[in-house]
């Protein structure tokens, strides 16, 4: 099943990859103790941890169904419109503490690295998964668009 088709062994190792990096940050997030000190980075490692289950999931959908891609794609949108709703509402928490810390005269090297963790951890994830869901969309306009303009071109 695997050996035919090289692409499907790639799609199964990355569902494997994720697999292991979501058990291990379920794993530490068990370990932490949630206090004041640390809950803004507890945030986004459960940030992380949603989009390291998107990840497994997507790829193991897509290395099991390979003769089903609409019906994978589905699922993933599904699932990733379903993930972005609490990211955003992670970010958007991140932002104001932020800028609470700026405003407060925090203008520190810290402030900063929290910000680019936060860009890079959670903003460009988001914006990727908002693009392959809104993607969908797009495509099927497109394809009207092109079918329209065939038609005509035929008439």
């Amino acid at each position: 099943m695997f050996a035919d088709n090289p692409g499907r062994t790639f799609v199964a190792i990355a569902a494997l990859m994720f697999l292991c990096a979501t058990a291990l940050l379920t794993l530490i997030g068990l370990r932490i103790q949630i206090n004041d000190g640390n809950y803004a980075a507890v945030y986004v490692g459960f940030g992380v941890w949603l989009e390291c289950l998107f990840l497994t999931v997507h790829f193991f959908l897509r290395a099991v169904l390979q003769s089903r891609p609409s019906l994978v794609d589905t699922v993933s949108r599904v699932l990733a419109a379903i993930i972005l709703l609490p990211i955003g509402l992670i970010v958007l928490i991140q932002i104001v503490l932020i800028e609470q810390s700026i405003h407060f005269g925090d203008r520190s090297v810290d402030t900063l690295v929290a910000t680019t963790l936060i860009f890079l951890l959670l903003v460009i994830p988001g914006v990727f998964m908002f693009r392959f869901v809104l993607g969908a969309a797009f495509q099927r306009r497109a394809q009207q668009i092109v079918g329209r303009e065939r038609r005509e071109r035929v008439l």
